[in-house]
């Protein structure tokens, strides 16, 4: 077992409480991957070096909007940390190949979720930081307001771009 097992396996443990294993699944190019088991359920779980991190909070953020769109299933986040190095914790998906009327669900899924705005999305422009995203981009923005000239007229999202 690498140190890297072992540290994921503590990390879990202290998130989620009791043991926990942990399996290589070598399943991405840009992050590390695992199988997770403990406490009766299976995670899906990446993790990056912690200068990677802004990655999987935009990809927790990102899951938890289209959620909540209630248009498309997504894995539900099941934790997203940082300690050592940054960890996003996803539910279990068992695939499957597709039935004969997935193109059609999937393509009407697909246009309901196109048609809205997602509620955390709504909450955000409206001041109500719900997202680990719309905290950030709040901090930052009011940031961007405080160092800038008196009468700058330049937007926020500006002082975003990286």
């Amino acid at each position: 077992m690498t140190n890297e097992t072992v540290l994921l396996q503590r990390s879990l443990a202290g998130r989620f409480g009791g043991r926990w294993s942990a399996e290589p699944l070598h399943a991405s190019s840009f992050c590390a991957t695992w199988g997770a088991r403990g406490r009766g359920q299976r995670l899906f779980v990446k993790s990056v070096p912690l200068a990677a991190a802004d990655v999987l909070e935009a990809e927790a953020d990102g899951l938890e909007a289209l959620a909540s769109m209630r248009a498309i299933a997504v894995p539900e986040v099941a934790g997203c940390w940082r300690d050592g190095e940054h960890g996003l914790a996803l539910q279990w998906l068992e695939l499957r190949p597709p039935d004969a009327g997935f193109g059609e669900r999937y393509g009407r899924a697909l246009g309901e979720l196109h048609r809205g705005i997602p509620p955390a999305a709504k909450a955000a422009t409206a001041g109500g930081a719900t997202t680990c995203w719309a905290a950030r981009r709040s901090a930052t923005a009011g940031a961007a307001r405080a160092a800038a000239p008196a009468g700058s007229t330049s937007s926020p999202r500006h002082a975003l771009a990286r």
